[in-house]
């Protein structure tokens, strides 16, 4: 029960890295479609044909951002789910 139960906190910590790592993708992702919502066809900063090329290139990417941080979010629920039916299996 011992070799489980170190097993079991190695797994609960990457669950949690995964989980901090998510949010730290999470607050990149916003942070880089502002600095380019704020910047890119801003007069002071980059206006012309070329901004708007990239922000048409750009908005469809940012758009699936949601779902690739819920994809991480639910890989993560899917292993706790796991981790905890296995507990409740050796108790």
């Amino acid at each position: 029960m011992s070799v489980n139960k170190l097993v079991y906190s190695e797994i609960e910590t990457s669950i949690n890295t995964i989980d901090q790592l998510t949010d730290q993708i999470t607050k990149a992702l916003n942070t880089m479609n502002e600095l380019i919502a704020d910047n890119v066809n801003n007069p002071k900063v980059w206006e012309g044909q070329s901004a708007s090329n990239f922000m048409s290139r750009w908005q469809p990417f940012a758009e699936e951002f949601p779902e690739f941080i819920r994809t991480f979010k639910k890989q993560s629920a899917n292993v706790r789910t796991v981790l905890q039916n296995t507990q409740t299996e050796d108790v």
